[in-house]
């Protein structure tokens, strides 16, 4: 040990942290950070290398990455391309985390408007649904070729990357809505699919703005669907007859004057 290097104790640590002793003698115990040495009297230390690596520690466990990810691939001053693939990785896996939360939060607010209202569900039948739609995330669209003025669009109205995230969750959202409702067995015109139609409506009105480029530009990404990934071409196969009649019966009853590249 330098005799001008600055060094802190296992308690010094704990209390400038808010870590527990106990986790600091895990972390040692299992390598990830190790004690520098001991004093003269034998207290285990630390330097404030230690301490900079523990903070990063600290960081990577709070996003989630397993303690054996960090100790194998982010300590020791990882490569700024080590570093870039191992966050770029968790965030695809916090993106399908957070679309199963989302899809089950959709599935579970039409099971408990259903049960509400004295229907049954068809169990089965909705559990094969859910089969269906799991393992998507935004980041399987990467490689679509999407048209320029849907990017402009997003632009000009300011939509971050979370905005378009939280875009991509509202669609699954909304088609997962329509799926489940068309396999319980609502009518379009029903007070169920209406609602629904008056939100689809608006959301797809909200994210266009109505404009006639827009619009065509995102119609010819739903013509593509051949490119999709998997799981999202499969849940708007689904969900696109029921959308259809229940939006179709929605304009005609308020008399809406629809775009002509939505006709």
């Amino acid at each position: 040990m330098n005799s001008d290097e600055r060094i802190f104790s296992v308690g010094e640590v704990a209390r400038s942290t808010g870590l527990t002793v106990r986790t600091l003698q895990y972390y040692d115990n299992i390598g990830i950070l190790p004690t520098s040495g001991r004093t003269e009297s034998g207290r285990r230390y630390y330097t404030e290398k230690d301490i900079i690596k523990l903070e990063q520690i600290v960081f990577y466990k709070s996003l989630g990455i397993s303690l054996q990810e960090i100790k194998e691939e982010l300590v020791d001053s990882p490569t700024p391309k080590v570093l870039e693939q191992m966050l770029s990785s968790h965030m695809d896996i916090l993106l399908r985390k957070i679309s199963s939360l989302n899809l089950a939060i959709s599935i579970i607010d039409v099971s408990v408007t259903e049960i509400r209202s004295g229907n049954s569900l068809p169990w089965e039948t909705l559990t094969n649904l859910i089969r269906t739609m799991e393992g998507s995330s935004l980041k399987d669209w990467a490689n679509y070729d999407f048209d320029s003025m849907i990017y402009d669009s997003l632009k000009m109205k300011n939509i971050t990357t979370k905005g378009t995230i939280d875009i991509y969750l509202s669609i699954r959202s909304l088609l997962a809505e329509a799926a489940m409702l068309s396999k319980i067995g609502h009518d379009p015109s029903d007070t169920s699919a209406q609602v629904f139609a008056k939100r689809w409506w608006e959301f797809i009105m909200s994210i266009t703005g109505g404009d006639e480029s827009v619009i065509s530009a995102f119609d010819a990404v739903n013509k593509n669907r051949d490119e999709w990934p998997e799981v999202d071409r499969e849940l708007y196969r689904i969900a696109e007859p029921f959308i259809e009649k229940a939006l179709g019966i929605y304009i005609m009853k308020n008399n809406i004057t629809v775009p002509a590249s939505l006709k």
